[in-house]
């Protein structure tokens, strides 16, 4: 005779994400703030180490809601402006990460376009 055995297994997870960082264009230094002139080309990225990989979106705040500018399921969210940034690209910029079930984290960057 064969016996059948249902054994249930509970596994606990624990999920490990940092706050998000912003870089521009190149530089691998973490900025909050940033004065950019008129006329330059501009990628803003933002990174987040997590476990499991965070989503993490990049958007502007405008009138108080934030315009998401990129979506992304993997560790970075990039947004390039389609051409030179003008003063009206000023502003915060935030990106927001977070982990099904597991929480979110929000960092922010004000952006400053020096106008000439």
């Amino acid at each position: 005779m064969v016996k059948i055995l249902t054994i249930h297994v509970c596994i606990f997870y624990f999920a490990d994400m940092e706050s998000p960082q912003f870089y521009l264009n190149d530089d691998s230094t973490p900025r909050t703030s940033a004065d950019v002139q008129e006329g330059n080309v501009l990628r803003l990225s933002c990174f987040v180490e997590g476990n499991p990989t965070p989503r993490v979106q990049l958007s502007k705040r405008h009138h108080k809601r934030d315009v998401v500018l990129s979506d992304s399921t993997t560790h970075w969210s990039n947004y390039s402006f389609e051409r030179e940034v003008m003063c009206s690209d000023s502003g915060v910029y935030v990106c927001a990460s977070w982990i099904e079930g597991f929480g979110s984290k929000r960092t922010q960057i004000n952006l400053n376009i020096l106008c000439e």
